[in-house]
């Protein structure tokens, strides 16, 4: 036997079945990368009264990943060198603006009808042009989707993200 050998103990699957099994995982979350957040460990978390995720270490963390389609998948890797990913589904509607480097400052969630309004203005912000539109935008927002949450992730340098989603979940890798 070699080192990195695959030896079967089942007399019916040979090491081939067994390579053939691993490539074809391996090309499914390729394909399908959003899976692959299962297989993490998931974070228990609440908020502040500021909003602030408490539970979740990632200040100063670097911003590593987006992923995008009907749901967003952010995800950051902190100093010590774990991947923090958090998993918004549902997404109604988003502002991203990413530079490289991105250093995450803080992240927060509010029920949708408790967002502050400087919040829903960075939400809104180049896409609505008086405070006015952006109060009457959020009531419709509330009304339409009453169990959402408002997520930010904001920085110190680098840019931000604020999404209007159904459910958010936090992983750590």
């Amino acid at each position: 036997m070699t080192e990195g050998e695959i030896i079967s103990a089942h007399p019916h699957i040979t090491n081939e079945d067994i390579r053939a099994a691993q490539a074809f995982a391996a090309d499914y979350l390729q394909k399908h990368p959003w899976i692959d957040y299962a297989l993490r460990s998931r974070l228990t978390w609440t908020t502040n009264e500021h909003g602030e995720i408490a539970g979740v270490r990632v200040h100063d963390a670097n911003f590593v990943e987006l992923l995008t389609g009907d749901h967003l998948r952010l995800v950051v890797r902190r100093l010590s060198g774990e991947r923090v990913e958090f998993v918004l589904t549902g997404v109604h509607d988003q502002r991203i603006d990413l530079w490289k480097a991105m250093i995450v400052s803080e992240v927060s969630a509010w029920p949708i009808a408790s967002t502050p309004e400087n919040v829903w203005h960075e939400l809104f912000r180049d896409a609505l042009r008086e405070k006015k539109d952006e109060r009457q935008q959020a009531a419709r927002l509330i009304a339409k989707f009453p169990d959402a949450w408002l997520f930010a992730m904001e920085s110190s340098y680098g840019g931000s993200v604020f999404a209007l989603c159904e459910s958010l979940e936090i992983f750590e890798a």
